[in-house]
């Protein structure tokens, strides 16, 4: 009963957020304005998706899980969900696509809510765990040994792969928890055993493949050395044979290869919102060293950063990347996971030692670091410790970043040498107060 009052409370809120959000959009006319507002509400609609997760929980739990089938265009579903996804993969430099075999019918009857929620979870493991590459939805149908008719769906990614010795316990709650940590350092917890609950719930079956079928993933490029081997999720679905009328058709059976290409060709989603392109949106306000030269003498440090933003969800780094720019005037660096966020402060390191810092601003390094604490690679604790070992004579703020609001948390932050703690969601009251300790200054100031 609890579960299912905080979510209804839950739902409240965002159905205003959700609502006058979509009414919002009428009003923007700024480009930066829009990729704001694409954010918050891509960042809603995911927040959502959370809820009924929380509540598919709940009924699993107590035996209430009920199918809800409905007939849906699911061409036009998976290409919306893509869509909500896009922006990060763009801003993260990955192609997703949308590949759908022309076997797909137009209609389906399926629970496309549950199906949806399943995507969600595994494209939203794609994206935190794919640093470069792409990320592929693939889907198409398949005859069983009955000769029925069955949904498999794909997600398939570049990213850093699955341990040999964590394939066992990826469908495990928490699965990957460890323990002295009382935390999920490791990224795949709650997730991936909603997913697979929620398929069994619908009749179906998820598990880990041995590669994508879709020729659009660049697991299958020539140039697959490029990229980490990644991962590939399958799930199947039965479906309704009243879908289908009779057909001399062939389709093939699960263990096949993949079925012939589609004549269309596969379906890029990111063709949907070209109005969306990078547009760079975090930038200095006009003013270059060169326009100050006559009256200020050039320091190797001028187009150094002092601010480095390190968080594995890109909508955090550029709703943070928002404020300080838009309110203080500050262009910042970025960084997905501890190990990146090590070697941009190794290279200022390195950079400083070639061409030193002349000049009051101190930029030898980063002056201030936002650092998540749970990341994929190398989390937040972990690069901490390695940066204060590597450069004990540097002055770097580091402030820990996390969504985790204990006491207890603080004190291990504080503890490994991080300087300060905030916990999610962060005021601009407090990023200005310390920008303002730190005396950190635009580039124009």
């Amino acid at each position: 009963m609890l579960t299912a009052t905080i979510s209804h409370d839950m739902r409240t809120p965002l159905n205003a957020i959700l609502g006058m959000g979509n009414n919002l959009e009428r009003y923007v006319e700024d480009q930066n304005g829009k990729k704001f507002h694409r954010v918050m509400m891509n960042s809603a609609a995911l927040l959502l998706f959370l809820v009924n997760d929380l509540l598919d929980l709940f009924r699993i739990k107590n035996g209430k899980f009920i199918c809800n089938n409905l007939i849906c265009n699911l061409r036009k579903e998976f290409s919306e969900l893509a869509d909500i996804f896009q922006l990060q993969a763009q801003e993260k430099g990955l192609k997703l696509t949308f590949d759908c075999d022309p076997t797909v019918p137009q209609e389906l009857t399926i629970d496309i809510q549950r199906v949806r929620q399943v995507l969600i979870n595994l494209i939203g493991n794609s994206l935190k765990f794919t640093f470069q590459g792409s990320i592929t939805l693939c889907a198409k149908i398949i005859r069983d040994e009955f000769g029925g008719h069955l949904l498999q769906v794909y997600v398939c990614d570049t990213g850093t792969g699955i341990k040999e010795e964590d394939k066992d316990k990826i469908f495990q709650m928490f699965g990957k928890l460890e323990a002295t940590a009382n935390m999920n350092t490791t990224g795949v917890g709650l997730g991936l055993a909603i997913c697979k609950k929620i398929l069994e719930g619908l009749e179906g079956t998820i598990y880990l493949a041995d590669k994508c079928p879709s020729a659009q993933c660049l697991q299958n490029t020539t140039k697959r050395q490029d990229f980490q081997h990644g991962t590939t999720f399958s799930f199947i679905l039965k479906l309704q044979e009243s879908d289908f009328p009779k057909s001399s058709k062939l389709y093939e059976s699960p263990q096949h290869s993949v079925i012939e290409e589609s004549e269309i060709g596969p379906f890029d989603i990111s063709k949907l919102i070209d109005r969306f392109q990078n547009q760079g949106i975090f930038v200095a306000k006009q003013g270059t060293i060169s326009q100050h030269s006559s009256t200020k003498s050039y320091c190797p440090c001028a187009e150094r950063r002092d601010i480095l933003i390190v968080d594995d969800n890109i909508f955090n780094i550029m709703t943070l990347q928002c404020i300080i720019s838009e309110s203080l005037k500050i262009t910042t660096d970025r960084a997905l996971n501890g190990k990146e966020a090590l070697e941009k402060i190794i290279k200022r390191k390195e950079e400083n030692e070639l061409k030193p810092c002349q000049c009051e601003r101190m930029r030898q390094n980063y002056r201030l670091v936002f650092m998540d604490c749970n990341m994929p690679v190398m989390d937040g604790f972990q690069a901490t410790i390695e940066i204060r070992g590597l450069m004990p004579d540097q002055k770097i703020y580091i402030v820990a970043l996390t969504a985790y609001a204990t006491d207890e948390f603080e004190k291990r932050c504080l503890s490994i040498g991080m300087d300060s703690y905030l916990s999610k969601p962060v005021a601009e009251s407090r990023i200005k107060e310390l920008v303002k300790r730190l005396r950190i200054q635009s580039a124009a100031q």
